[in-house]
């Protein structure tokens, strides 16, 4: 069940298309070079699990590694996604 706190935190869903993510992969590593490619694979384009590896390989808190991936997406989507 959602609440207001989930609607303000992102306005993208917790996944990204897997077609979409793909095609952004080798912007992330430029963005994170510290990831490999095979964590960026892992992921799947889930952002909660992209969020996860940020905050641990870059030992940064999690609002931090949140926002670092809402600006990735934001900068990188063609279409702005609606809060599910």
């Amino acid at each position: 069940m959602k609440t207001a706190n989930d609607q303000t935190k992102t306005s993208t869903p917790t996944n990204v298309l897997k077609e979409d993510w793909n095609k952004m992969m080798g912007d992330a590593k430029v963005a994170w070079g510290k990831l490999t490619e095979d964590e960026l694979l892992k992921t799947e384009g889930h952002i909660q699990k992209l969020t996860g590896i940020v905050q641990s390989r870059y030992a940064i808190t999690r609002e931090v590694a949140e926002k670092q991936v809402q600006g990735f997406l934001d900068k990188h989507r063609k279409v702005p996604s609606k809060a599910l």
